[in-house]
């Protein structure tokens, strides 16, 4: 009924009265002020730069440019179909997934033990499906496979994942970690400052926290990681950066513009606000002079990314 409703509204109305059903207050496209608020108005009117930089497989150029190959987890092969025969080469053990969406992923311990033709038909039907409505970026990715190298820790599970969300405004950076373990057993919700300590906000959902030492314990690799998360993000007022500690080294996870398609919710709505004022918005040039369209600024993404275009097209 709900998207019945939505359907009869313009685009942009959609968007506001989303934003008012989620948030309860209304949204401003003319001068946003809270975090949310801003994610919202990236949803509506993203730039250019986030559909290559949120694919899964694209993005690897930009990383590789960035912080060099030993940051990404090996890749054994990317495809647009899916067939029997895509599994051939491949070794025992390996994690499928696609890379235009969030949680189209599979972990396979070992493809004997598989109906490999229902995977495929899975991963095939992964591509078929838009991720999300009303992020626009990842409608416009060109959907695929990719088949990456399994992760393991001792305990059978995957490495924790450590998504670093961090805002730049031009004048003040601020940064929090959100440490998230057992995405495939007992999930666990963990915030952090980049010095580790706790910050004074959290998150409005009821995930635990972990009791374990090896995941809330300061890593020794945590100012290592935070360095490779300022280097990927620095182009943009926010952007959260996922990594993977395994091993003693830092691998890449992801880039998310728009996490929890504008959903996020602290306990205290203050700090959406407070969030807010750390993300530059609009985007300005090292002059300090104010850009007046969105892809305009998209012009001097493309500056600071690089060679990132030549990579991927």
């Amino acid at each position: 009924m709900r998207r019945l409703l939505l359907s009869c509204l313009t685009e942009k109305m959609r968007y506001r009265v989303l934003y008012l059903l989620n948030h309860k207050r209304r949204l401003s496209f003319s001068t946003p002020r809270s975090f949310t608020e801003k994610l919202y108005c990236r949803m509506y009117q993203p730039l250019p730069e986030f559909s290559r930089l949120a694919d899964k497989f694209a993005v690897r150029s930009y990383v590789q440019e960035k912080l060099g190959e030993s940051a990404l987890i090996p890749l054994y092969k990317s495809t647009r179909h899916v067939t029997l025969d895509t599994f051939a080469d491949l070794p025992e053990s390996f994690v499928m997934k696609s890379t235009h969406g969030a949680g189209q992923v599979r972990i396979i311990h070992d493809k004997s033990k598989e109906d490999l033709a229902k995977l495929a038909e899975e991963a095939n039907g992964w591509m078929e499906k838009a991720y999300s409505r009303y992020e626009k970026h990842y409608q416009r990715i060109t959907p695929r496979i990719i088949f990456e190298k399994l992760l393991l820790r001792s305990n059978g599970q995957p490495p924790a994942d450590y998504k670093i969300h961090i805002f730049n405004n031009g004048k003040r950076q601020f940064e929090f970690i959100q440490l998230i373990d057992g995405r495939f057993a007992k999930t666990t919700q963990d915030l952090f400052l980049a010095d580790w300590s706790r910050p004074h906000f959290s998150r409005n959902n009821r995930m635990p926290g972990s009791d374990l030492p090896e995941i809330v314990d300061r890593p020794a690799e945590l100012d290592r990681m935070m360095e490779q998360a300022r280097e990927l993000a620095a182009p943009f007022g926010y952007c959260r950066v996922d990594f993977y500690l395994f091993e003693g080294r830092v691998y890449f996870g992801e880039l998310t513009f728009t996490p929890g398609g504008g959903n996020l919710r602290f306990i205290d709505p203050y700090w959406d606000m407070v969030l807010g004022s750390y993300f530059a918005w609009p985007d300005e040039p090292e002059d300090g002079t104010p850009l007046t369209t969105r892809y305009r600024v998209g012009k001097r993404l493309r500056q600071l990314t690089g060679t990132f275009q030549q990579h991927t097209n």
